[in-house]
């Protein structure tokens, strides 16, 4: 019995032992691993500001490569007017550049010389976005002194592609602009594939969804497409509209929602508009038909006493028509006869868009 006692005594003492060893030694690892965690938070520390140091560099040479592009554009221009400088003195050898001491003749508008845009279309070969490489050429938009415009237009001239064509791109941000006044009478001339009068279906439908309206109910009180259905000026050569019609019914917009006007645009719009048992200006006018110099003055002249609130113009730098059909000598003119009651935007990527937008409706927009 004694025995069995000493036995369980001398046990009992090995355990409180034990326990106290364990203890010990589970202090002394936590101390370890505190130590451990210290130093990694010090090196996270470390790391985070390497991180800054490395984001601040990247912000100073993304600086430097800004301000190298933009040393570029300006030696680009510069190179421009250089020759449009040298131009304006027929026969003059640009080893003879002094003779630039010469006062030129002003231009009011600082219209580009069709040399300089000749030269750039054939150095840049005719490749869409051409005209990016132009000077400024004040002659081709107008803000007046309305900051608001000024802003827009710069919005517009940095508008590219982005699944839509840059046309279309910059016929959604007119709507998103007009988004408190969105057009109800819309005429097209030269609808090809129905892709225009899509984008503007799609802008109305996106601005009304934005602010929780109905976008299925008929928004158009009056909506007219007219083309040939050729393959002139790249035209689709389907022969009907009937694709169109398709097209719009996938987007809920019905066949009787449509008036076509299948024919030369030349004789149909003026027809149509003298039968329209009303007058009311059509809120939005888009002239992409006739690419020839009379064909797309005679579509403008037709449809510019019925433009209620703007007109669009498309193709102004496109290669073929540009200079040969004189498409931007058409804008130009209309530029100048226009800016008392329009601003003028346009976009010089791809193939050129002008926006015309009435003064009093622009500035009314919030």
């Amino acid at each position: 019995m004694p025995n069995r006692l000493l036995s369980r005594f001398v046990n009992g003492h090995l355990h409180r032992v034990g326990l106290h060893l364990s203890k010990k030694a589970t202090i002394t690892r936590l101390a370890i691993l505190q130590a451990e965690v210290e130093r990694l938070q010090a090196e996270v520390e470390r790391l985070q500001a390497r991180d800054a140091e490395f984001a601040h560099c990247k912000r100073v040479h993304e600086a430097e490569i800004e301000r190298l592009r933009q040393r570029e554009s300006q030696l680009t221009r510069e190179r421009a007017c250089l020759i449009d400088a040298h131009l304006h003195f027929q026969g003059v050898e640009v080893g003879s550049l002094p003779v630039l001491i010469q006062e030129p003749a002003p231009r009011t508008d600082a219209q580009l010389p069709d040399p300089v845009i000749a030269w750039t279309l054939d150095r840049f070969q005719e490749k869409p976005g051409w005209a990016l490489n132009l000077p400024e050429d004040l002659s081709t938009f107008h803000t007046g002194s309305s900051a608001k415009a000024q802003q827009f237009q710069e919005v517009m001239h940095q508008t590219v592609q982005l699944g839509w064509s840059t046309t279309h791109m910059c016929l959604m941000q007119v709507i998103a602009r007009m988004w408190s006044d969105l057009p109800r009478r819309y005429l097209e001339i030269g609808v090809c594939e129905g892709l225009s009068v899509l984008a503007l279906v799609t802008a109305i439908r996106f601005q009304k969804a934005l602010r929780r309206q109905n976008i299925l109910e008929p928004f158009f009180d009056e909506l007219v497409l007219a083309d040939f259905w050729g393959n002139q000026f790249g035209g689709s050569a389907r022969g009907s509209h009937q694709h169109v019609e398709e097209l719009l019914r996938s987007v809920h917009v019905t066949p009787d929602q449509v008036t076509f006007l299948d024919g030369d645009s030349k004789k149909t719009v003026p027809a149509y508009l003298r039968s329209r048992k009303n007058h009311v200006p059509f809120d939005a006018v888009f002239v992409d038909g006739d690419h020839s110099y009379h064909g797309a003055m005679t579509d403008l002249e037709n449809v510019l006493p019925y433009v209620g609130k703007v007109l669009f113009f498309d193709d102004i730098y496109h290669p073929a028509h540009c200079l040969r059909d004189r498409l931007l000598e058409v804008h130009r003119s209309l530029v100048k006869r226009l800016k008392d009651d329009f601003y003028v935007f346009v976009n010089r990527s791809w193939f050129g868009f002008a926006a015309f937008i009435r003064k009093d409706v622009f500035d009314a927009l919030p």
